[in-house]
Parts: C-alpha cells; structure tokens; sequence
C-alpha cells in the first residue's frame, strides 16, 4: 500500500497499438452496462524464439491468440482500462474461438497466471539464472540435444521448506509430456549397469544435462529402451538442478550463497503430478528466472 491520495490520470496522452488490444476482462465486465469500461492489454507479434518461448509457458508476460494470426500475443506488461465507448466502430477479431472450451480455458488460465506469480527472494533468483541459459539456449538451438530433450518439457515447479528463510532445502520438478517417461518393472528400479557406470562412474552424478539428452533423445541412430529412458530421464532432472548455483559475481553478495542448502532435481510425467505437490510448489518461467536489477533506495 502506498499513502497516494489520488490516481494519477493522463489525459489524451496514449500508447501506440499498430496491432490492436485484446480484452481481457471477463465477459461480465463487457456485458454489463454499470460497468463503463474493460481492461484491454496490447497486442504485439513476436520472434519466432520468443513466440515458441511463449507458447509453452516459459513467459508469462504473453499470452497466445491462437485465431489472431502469426504469432501474435497480448503483452500483459501493457495494461490499460479503456472506455467501452472508444471500441465502439472499430475492427473486430475474435483471436480466441469461443466453441473451443480448451482453448477458452487456457488463456484464460494464462491471464490470470500472470496475476498470481510467486515472488521469489532476490537471493534464490540468483541461483536459477544458470538454468534461465540453459533454457534459452535451447530455444535458439533446438534441434540440439539438450532442445530436443526440453521439448518434452511443459513445466518446471520448485519446492521449498521455507524460501524466505537460510539455507532451504530445495526440490525442482521437472513435468515432462504425458507418455514422455516410460513406466518400468519393479526390476528395473535401478539402472542397468553399463548406464550407471557412466552416468557415475565415481558414485556422483558426473555427466552434463547435455550429454544425457544427446544420449536419452539422439538425433541419428536406436533411440535408448524404456528402462535406459527413465533412468536417463531422471538423471536429467538431477543434472538441470545441479546447474542451479549462482554465479561468482553473484555468491559474494550478502545472503546468496547462504540463500540455499541443496537442490535436488525430480521427474515428473504431467499426468502424475498430484495437486497437492502443485499447492506446494511454485512455477519457474523465464521471466522468473531474469537476474534481478537492484532495487531502488527507499
């Protein structure tokens, strides 16, 4: 809260839309006439990189319009409460089919996720930056192992026993593709010998996230078995975490190092993911995961 006596209003000062807006306010607000205006938010046409990014849910700032045309996304970093009088004339697009429930649901879904982010301490952002470069590599390659692998990828949550506290314990969750992870026999718990060797020849994980997904999803050549896959899978999961340290730059500033104890990586197939671990942890997107600047002086 902030002791503001009064909004401050602009005028006619305004803000260039060559792509139009997109309502995003619910269709009470539009139908109803004691309500004068909507909340619209700016339509922008992205990169090719930035508009995969986007679509499977790694920036939360845009949302899809998947009938508005190519690549075309609301920025919902530009917000504005409009009249419903200044719409009134002119060109009208419906970007989102409304006899589609699914696709109704999810951007809806992906507005109100832009609302409800978990604000993660300056300290912990610092040790997932290693892993916003992964992932944005793999959008500029992703025909490489590691972007072949994270296709499969729609979600990564993260888990703490206490974030605001020192030296949490942390879990990342790495929620592949239904029918991604192979399911294998109870015989099959560990991996066969030959994997585990080289995955950890000394005991400890060894290998990178790299050379697992060049192993786990090979671009030429027998793809591994199910009982290879899982373990490959989950050995990829460990790996991505282990890439969660801040870096030297980062670690001398105070609470950085200290922010974290451990952070172990887990794989999940979406379709296994109970709700109570997704009450319990919380979305990594790459917005999440941009280094914070520093904050101003009170």
């Amino acid at each position: 809260m902030f002791s503001l006596d009064a909004i401050p209003v602009t005028g006619a000062s305004s803000e260039e839309c060559p792509a139009g807006v997109s309502i995003i306010s619910q269709t009470c607000d539009i139908v109803l006439s004691s309500r004068p205006n909507v909340i619209v938010a700016k339509v922008v046409q992205l990169p090719a990189a930035d508009a995969k990014q986007a679509t499977e849910g790694f920036r939360p700032r845009y949302v899809g319009l998947p009938d508005g045309g190519e690549c075309m996304f609301v920025d919902l970093e530009h917000i504005h409460a409009v009249s419903k009088i200044a719409l009134l004339g002119k060109t009208f697009v419906r970007a989102v089919n409304q006899d589609d429930a699914g696709a109704v649901r999810r951007f809806s879904f992906l507005v109100g996720r832009r609302f409800s982010r978990f604000a993660f301490p300056d300290a912990i952002t610092h040790w997932f930056d290693p892993l916003r470069k992964t992932i944005e590599d793999k959008y500029s390659n992703p025909d490489s192992p590691l972007g072949r692998a994270l296709s499969h990828v729609v979600e990564l949550r993260v888990q703490a026993d206490n974030w605001n506290a020192p030296l949490a314990n942390v879990t990342l969750h790495v929620i592949v593709k239904s029918g991604s992870l192979p399911e294998v026999a109870d015989e099959h718990v560990f991996p066969e010998a030959s994997l585990a060797k080289w995955l950890r020849p000394n005991g400890d994980l060894t290998r990178t996230s790299s050379a697992i997904a060049d192993r786990l999803c090979p671009a030429h050549g027998p793809k591994p078995s199910n009982w290879d896959a899982y373990h490959l899978w989950s050995a990829l999961g460990e790996a991505l975490a282990n890439e969660c340290r801040p870096k030297a730059k980062f670690a001398s500033q105070p609470g950085v190092s200290g922010a974290i104890s451990s952070i172990s990586g887990q794989i999940w197939s979406e379709d296994e993911f109970s709700l109570t671990l997704y009450r319990d942890t919380e979305m990594l997107d790459l917005d999440h995961l941009s280094v914070p600047v520093a904050s101003p002086e009170p």
